[in-house]
């Protein structure tokens, strides 16, 4: 099953970029299999940078398996392993690994509760 790519879109931050450098997921001829059962099988699609994606079909035709296996998370499950093609391009210099602060909060500095003391 091949999912139709969206039509090439150049503006914003895309523009003049190659598919290739936009591609933030790609999955290529991709297949879940749970032992001898196959869950998923040969799906193609990819996911641009800064694009919101859906993943949209019926009840039971692969969207949680799908995204399970992206996202590693059958890794453990007995028997369970994929075939194919997949590649993330992650730029992990691009996330702040310091907690953000909580708007309106002011640790340490508050009232004690009742039953706490100073």
């Amino acid at each position: 099953m091949v999912i139709a790519d969206r039509p090439d879109v150049r503006s914003g931050n895309n523009a003049g970029r190659t598919p290739d450098e936009r591609t933030h997921v790609a999955v290529k001829v991709f297949s879940v299999f749970y032992r001898a059962n196959q869950a998923v099988k040969d799906v193609t699609f990819n996911i641009p940078a800064g694009y919101v994606t859906a993943i949209i079909g019926p009840s039971g035709c692969g969207k949680s398996t799908i995204l399970r296996a992206i996202n590693r998370m059958n890794d453990p499950v007995p028997g369970c392993y994929v075939k194919g093609e997949l590649s993330e391009r992650i730029d992990h210099f691009r996330f702040d690994p310091q907690p953000a602060p909580q708007v309106g909060s002011d640790a340490g500095n508050h009232a004690p509760t009742a039953g706490q003391q100073n």
